[in-house]
This record gives structure tokens, C-alpha cells and sequence, in this order.
């Protein structure tokens, strides 16, 4: 059942429950109101004629009550009568009992108060015996009175008619009133079903306008729209490295396929074969290093949040990658110093990093500017403040012209500069996107003929607000 039904539904049935209730309980109080006060007009009709009896002793008593009765106002169906303590009648009515039940004549006459009533329901009617006591004569006497409230029952039957038609009113108004709430709330719940039919991986750069309410739709389509991005964003890595792979890879292999023809094609010495192989292993070698750095990109394109992060010691990742480095590279030089505000090694501890990934961000920018640098030489400089650390990484190379700096974090880019020496130009789109894996901020500074400055500006705590611009 859907929601636009359901809900009016469940509030009609709640709303049934204590409007059925509340009316129940008007209708009782009522009744139990209307019941008590024709009590008290028979009573009062009934002490209307003690009086007229006790007052005129010398009268006959049928001459009274026939006296009292034209005094009193008509009730029809109205049944009265005097008995003596044995319970038979001494003036009645046509239809009044012709002797009062002992059991309920015992309970009268044995209390010794004057004035004792007995009120009895009886059907639709409603019956008193009073028993009252005669100074001049000596003697009891028993009253009854018996009547229905025909004009308090019609006046109840009809509040039953209102009540009733005001219950079944107030169900029909209200549910077509919550459906209209509901409807009116859920409607862009429609909207948003609607373009999310749309949405496929042909274009995922649609979104939903509705993200920018305040409500919990709002938040819901807000959800959408963020699980979109991560979506499109891992689609596109997706193709990009289907289209890196089947780019990069199809020149190594090229170049492997015609070694292998020209080396078939004849007859050769050993030593060519050797060349040959040599040549083969060194494209293999270069093959499985991009695979590895295209490995590397897609891992760290994908969610952030599948990898692990534990506190990290930045410097001492520092000295790993430096200590890598040399023993790969014995003509490298690197050279590392450290703010002298830094007094604490708390002071360069990341609360949460991924540790393989910042080491293959550091690593890559030193090795960057050693290999990029005439003298193979890399400065390394660390600053510390409150809630950042500061990592820089400083070359005298050739440097990178103005014009090629926008497109330095593209995939496979190179500048001008290194053409000449081997890479694939996966190192720096690799280090932007740890950087932006740890919600840091990395920027490059190059003039040419002096060389290129690296800085990344990490938190201490990757749960603080990104420092990305």
C-alpha cells in the first residue's frame, strides 16, 4: 500500500480511537446527568405530595394526592402511589404496583431515619419508593413514583444521532485532510523517483534540485546526490584507466612486437638475441612499473574511506622514504630540515592517515625532485602549526613552464622538460590525490632555469574541514 494511503489510514484509525473515546465519554456523563435530574423531578414530586398528606391530616389522603397531582406538572406515563408497611396500596395510580415487593419494603422499613429513598431503573423507566414518617398519625408510610423521561430520552437519542454523525464527519474530513498533507509532502518524493529513472551511467552528472531543501527530503536527495558524485567520480576513474592502460601500454608493446619480428626475420648471433632479450625485459620492467603506478592511482581514486587510517609519525615517514631512496639511488642527495619551533614529536604526528599512502606521496615528490634536478639533489623542509603540518619539497632544476603548471596533475601529462627522461606521468596526479585523501591542500611554485618548490599543507586530524581550495 503506498504511503499516500497508508498514513491517513493509520492516523484515521488512531484519530477513531480517541474521538471514539472522547465521545463515548460525552455520551455517558450525559447520560448519567439526564438519569440524576429526572431522579430529583420524581423526588421532588414524590416530597410535593408527603407535604400535602402531612400538612391536611384531617383530609382524605386520595383528596390530597389528587389535589397535589393537579398542582404538579403532567408526565406522561407516570405511575404513583401510597402504601401502608405492609405494602399494600392506599391511593395508586391505574398501573402502579398493587403491593411493593417485601425484600425491597423490608430494606425501607428497617432504617430508622425518616426519609429513606430506594432509586431503581427499570427498562426505560425510572422508580422511587420513599418511606417517611406520620408525627400525628404514628405510622409509616411508603411513596412510590414511577415514570420515563420520554423528552430526555428523545433529547439523548439525538446527541447520540450528532455525536455519531460528527464521528464519522471528522474521520472522512480528517483522512482527505492528511491525505492532502501527505500528498503534498510526498509529492517530491515523486519528483525525485522520476529523475532518478533518468539516471544512468550515460549521465551521471545529473542531480537532484530538491537537495536544497531543509527537510529530511532534502537531506535524503542531498544523500542521493553525494552518492552520485562518488558514483561519477568512480566511473570516470574507471574509464580512464581502461583508456590510461589501453594507451600507455599499447607503445611498450608495439615496441616489443618489433623487436621480436626484426629478431625472428633471420638468422642471428647470440649476442643479438641477448640485445634483443635485453631490450624486451627493459620494456617488461617499464610495463610493470606503470601497471604498478596505475595500480597505485586507482586505488587511491577510489572511496577513501575502504583504507585504513591510524596515527601517523610524518617524520619518521620522512626518513623511511629517505632511506629507500639512497639505497636505490646512490647519486641522490637529499637533505631534510625541520621548524625550529618543533620541540615535541607530537608536534609532526597526523591523528589520522593512511601510512602506505603518505609514504608513496613523499616518496614520490622527493624522488621527483632528484630525478628532475641536474645534481640529483632534494631540500626537504617541515613546519609545524597549531592544527596543519607543512611539507615541502624544494629542486634546482629546469623547472616547469607557466603555460604547462594547470595541466602538471593530469594523468600522464609531462612537461616539456622531462620528455628526455623516463616516466609516465602518474606521480603527481598520485600525490594530489593522497593529498586530497587526507583533506590537505598541495600547490607548486616553478620558474624555469631555477628549479620547482612543492608545498602540501596537511591537518593533524583528517576529521577537520578540508584545507582543498
Amino acid at each position: 500500500m503506498k504511503l499516500i494511503y497508508k498514513q491517513p489510514l493509520n492516523v484515521s484509525f488512531l484519530v477513531s480511537i480517541i474521538l471514539g473515546i472522547l465521545l463515548l465519554t460525552v455520551y455517558f456523563f450525559y447520560s448519567k446527568n439526564r438519569e440524576l435530574s429526572f431522579f430529583e423531578l420524581l423526588e421532588e414530586r414524590m416530597l410535593t405530595r408527603k407535604a400535602y398528606i402531612l400538612e391536611n391530616p384531617d383530609q382524605n389522603i386520595n383528596n390530597l394526592i389528587n389535589h397535589a397531582n393537579s398542582n404538579l406538572i403532567h408526565i406522561l406515563k407516570e405511575e404513583y402511589g401510597i402504601y401502608d408497611i405492609y405494602g399494600n396500596p392506599i391511593v395508586k395510580s391505574k398501573f402502579a404496583p398493587k403491593i411493593i415487593n417485601k425484600t425491597l419494603l423490608h430494606n425501607l422499613l428497617k432504617q430508622n431515619s425518616d426519609d429513606i429513598n430506594i432509586k431503581i431503573k427499570k427498562d426505560h423507566s425510572q422508580v422511587i419508593y420513599l418511606k417517611f414518617y406520620d408525627e400525628i398519625e404514628n405510622k409509616n408510610y411508603v411513596l412510590f413514583n414511577e415514570a420515563k423521561d420520554e423528552e430526555g430520552l428523545e433529547k439523548q437519542n439525538y446527541l447520540a444521532k450528532i455525536l455519531l454523525g460528527s464521528y464519522f464527519t471528522a474521520l472522512i474530513v480528517i483522512f482527505l485532510i492528511v491525505r492532502a498533507l501527505v500528498y503534498r509532502d510526498l509529492k517530491p518524493l515523486d519528483v525525485i523517483a522520476n529523475r532518478m529513472k533518468k539516471i544512468s551511467s550515460a549521465n551521471l552528472n545529473q542531480r537532484l534540485p530538491e537537495a536544497e531543501s531543509k527537510d529530511e527530503i532534502g537531506l535524503m536527495a542531498q544523500t542521493f546526490n553525494e552518492m552520485i558524485d562518488r558514483l561519477d567520480f568512480s566511473y570516470a576513474q574507471q574509464k580512464n584507466f581502461v583508456s590510461y592502460v589501453s594507451h600507455e601500454l599499447r607503445t611498450p608493446l608495439a615496441i616489443m612486437q618489433g623487436q621480436t619480428e626484426v629478431t625472428l626475420m633471420r638468422e642471428r648471433e647470440p649476442k643479438e638475441y641477448q640485445q634483443a632479450m635485453q631490450g624486451i625485459k627493459d620494456e617488461v620492467k617499464g610495463m610493470i612499473k606503470l601497471v604498478n603506478d596505475l595500480l597505485l592511482l586507482a586505488r587511491a581514486n577510489s572511496d577513501g574511506e575502504s583504507l585504513e587510517y591510524i596515527q601517523c609519525q610524518l617524520d619518521e615517514i620522512i626518513w623511511q622514504s629517505r632511506k629507500m631512496l639512497l639505497e636505490k639511488n646512490k647519486e641522490y642527495e637529499i637533505k631534510v630540515n625541520f621548524d625550529e619551533d618543533i620541540s615535541v614529536a607530537d608536534d609532526m604526528i597526523i591523528k589520522k592517515g593512511n601510512f602506505e599512502m603518505l609514504k608513496i606521496m613523499i616518496s614520490n615528490l622527493i624522488e621527483n625532485a632528484c630525478k628532475y634536478s641536474e645534481n640529483k639533489k632534494a631540500e626537504v623542509y617541515m613546519s609545524f602549526q597549531k592544527n596543519h603540518i607543512t611539507f615541502t619539497v624544494t629542486d634546482k632544476g629546469k623547472g616547469i613552464p607557466e603555460s604547462e603548471l594547470k595541466h602538471i596533475f593530469q594523468p600522464f601529462y609531462r612537461s616539456s622538460h622531462t620528455k628526455t627522461i623516463d616516466g609516465h606521468g602518474l606521480g603527481l596526479p598520485l600525490v594530489k590525490r593522497i593529498v586530497e585523501l587526507h583533506k590537505g591542500r598541495i600547490s607548486i611554485k616553478s620558474t624555469e632555469g631555477m628549479g620547482t618548490t612543492v608545498e602540501v599543507v596537511l591537518p593533524k586530524n583528517k576529521s577537520q574541514e578540508s584545507l582543498i581550495t
